[in-house]
C-alpha cells in the first residue's frame, strides 16, 4: 500500500500545508523530548535548569503539564501512535 501527497507549491495554502508535512517529524521529536524527557526530568528529579524546583513550583509545572496532555488529547494526538 503506497499513499502519495499532492501539493501545487505554486499555491500559498498548498505550499504551507507541504512544509508542515515535511516537518512532521521534527514537530514529534520536540514534543517527545518536551513530554518524555523534559517533563518526566522535572517530575521526577524535581530539577529544572540546574536549580531544585520548591512544592509550589512543582504543582505548578505538574499542572501545566496536565494542561498540556489534555491538550494533545483535545488534536487526537496519542504520542506513542507516532514512535
Amino acid at each position: 500500500m503506497k499513499a502519495i501527497l499532492e501539493y501545487d507549491l505554486d499555491d500559498t495554502c498548498d505550499r504551507k500545508s507541504h512544509l508542515r508535512a515535511l516537518k512532521a517529524t521534527d514537530a514529534y521529536l520536540l514534543l517527545h523530548d518536551i513530554f518524555r524527557v523534559t517533563f518526566r526530568n522535572v517530575l521526577k528529579y524535581e530539577v529544572l535548569d540546574g536549580k531544585t524546583i520548591d512544592n509550589d513550583q512543582y504543582e505548578v509545572l505538574e499542572k501545566l503539564i496536565d494542561s498540556c496532555y489534555v491538550l494533545l488529547e483535545d488534536y487526537n494526538i496519542n504520542l506513542d501512535d507516532l514512535e
